[in-house]
């Protein structure tokens, strides 16, 4: 669903694209604010991030 990290650029491993991919369908699903998400999904800015691209 996400292409692979640009070459050149830093690696792509502190962010688990699973758990970015809840974080999405959570948001959508349960109509939430981006800053309200639970605290054991990545970092709302992060996630943000991810679904504007």
């Amino acid at each position: 669903m996400f292409s692979e990290a640009k070459p050149g650029g830093p690696p792509r491993t502190t962010t688990c694209m699973y758990a970015v991919v809840n974080a999405i369908l959570y948001v959508l699903s349960q109509g939430s604010t981006w800053r309200a998400l639970p605290g054991d999904l990545p970092p709302w800015s992060t996630v943000y991030g991810y679904f504007r691209r």
